[in-house]
Order: C-alpha cells, then structure tokens, then sequence
C-alpha cells in the first residue's frame, strides 16, 4: 500500500507530511529507542537498525507510515500510521509520535494529527479510525479528544510496562464526528489542501 501513496506530501502551516523512506531509519530507531518516547509504545524492547530496515522492506499491504517534517526546514520530527488497514470495512488503525523532544508540546501533533485523519477519511476512504493509548498518557487522550475522539471502551491490564500493568483505552472517530470537529469539511472535502 505504501508504494500506491509514494508521491503524496499533506501540507499545514507548519507541518509537511511525507512518506517514510528507508534514509528515515536511523532517526527513527533513535526515536524509538528514547525511554521517554518508547515508554508510550506498545513494542517496549530495544529496536535495532537491522529489524527496522527488516520491518521497512518487507511487505505491508494494511500499513502506511508517514513522517512528519517541519514545513520551512523539511527537519523531521516524528511518525504518523494507519494500521490494520481494511478498506472493505472502511476502518483503520491511527498511530502518532514527535519523536524530536524539543517540538513536542507545541501544537505540531495536533496539525499533523488532524491533516493525517483528513487523509484517512478523504484519500483512503475511511469512515471510522480508531487508536489505542494507555491510560496514563494524558498529554494523547487530550489531543485525541480536541480532534473528536472518543473513549470506546478501556482494557484494564491490556500492557505491560516494566512489569506493571498499564489500562489501554481505545477511542474511535467516525467520518461525521471529523467534520463536526472541522477536520474534513461536510461535503467529504479535507479543511486543509495538500
């Protein structure tokens, strides 16, 4: 799927959205690895470049990674999926991250976020996105809840995290609530061009 998508930047006022490449890998392993960012990950061990490089070239026919990048700099600064892709059922599964700590808590996620959900319903299809986080990320589930999100249910103990058991709360949002919120416009137009 990734190969379909190849050409395709999403543009904000201060983010641009483009297509992981294979030159991305190391920066993404060392995002990964920082314990202040893998401690929100569900895949907690230590990512080597070889199992990255191994993930990134194989096949992923229900998968797509973006990264994003500052719009003036094209600095990238972190990871935007859809997961579980099943363009049948029109559903998918969103993952996020600002893998640079000097850009997070800036408002960047939010504009990436909201121009990542645009695609998802717009280009792909989508009528619903969904996405895990665990209970005690409130910094996500606040950001989730700005872009419409809602909780669907919680999993008490669905993870572990250094042997302790973390709730993961799954939220969903449906075509109709995105453009409620402003995302995507009424008429299945994406708010913001690209």
């Amino acid at each position: 799927m990734q190969e379909s998508y190849a050409g395709v930047i999403l543009t904000g006022e201060k983010v641009a959205i483009r297509p992981m490449r294979e030159d991305d890998s190391g920066t993404v392993v060392r995002w990964r690895n920082d314990p202040e960012i893998r401690r929100w990950l569900f895949k907690q061990k230590t990512l080597t470049l070889d199992a990255h490089l191994d993930w990134f070239r194989s096949p992923k026919p229900d998968r797509l990674d973006f990264i994003i990048c500052l719009r003036e700099t094209g600095q990238p600064i972190g990871t935007l999926s859809f997961s579980t892709i099943d363009l049948a059922r029109g559903m998918a599964e969103a993952g996020n991250m600002i893998g640079e700590r000097a850009f997070q808590g800036k408002g960047l996620m939010t504009e990436a976020f909201a121009l990542w959900i645009a695609f998802g319903f717009e280009r792909l299809g989508l009528t619903r996105i969904y996405l895990r986080t665990m209970e005690s990320n409130q910094r996500a589930k606040r950001l989730n809840e700005k872009l419409g999100f809602i909780r669907e249910k919680t999993i008490p103990g669905g993870h572990q995290v250094g042997g302790v058991s973390e709730g993961v709360v799954v939220m969903g949002l449906s075509r109709e609530s995105a453009a409620r919120h402003g995302i995507i416009r009424e008429g299945g137009e994406a708010k913001r061009e690209g």
